[in-house]
């Protein structure tokens, strides 16, 4: 199955403190701040991005949850054109 073109974006989750807010497909998001960086330093001023994630939506999600979207990352980057694999900043070491 053909889906929409992508890159997938793969990173440590990262503390949870000092979490952002972004905005995703129209709504208001928590993300962790290693995402954010992330996020920040891939983006182009030139041409959009779509980038394709597991995304932990709120700080504080049920293991439920956070297992439902492991469970997708096959998925999600098995489809995905490249995969972008983000660590930490230097500075956070």
């Amino acid at each position: 199955m053909k889906g929409p073109r992508y890159e997938g974006l793969s990173y440590t989750w990262g503390s949870t403190e000092n979490p952002m807010e972004a905005h995703a497909n129209g709504e208001l998001i928590t993300i962790r701040r290693n995402l954010w960086d992330a996020l920040q330093h891939l983006r182009s001023p030139h041409e959009q991005r779509v980038l394709g994630s597991t995304q932990f939506v709120s700080i504080n999600t049920i293991l439920l949850s956070e297992n439902h979207q492991v469970g997708q990352m096959r998925t999600i980057y098995s489809r995905a054109e490249t995969v972008i694999v983000w660590l930490v900043l230097e500075t956070e070491r």
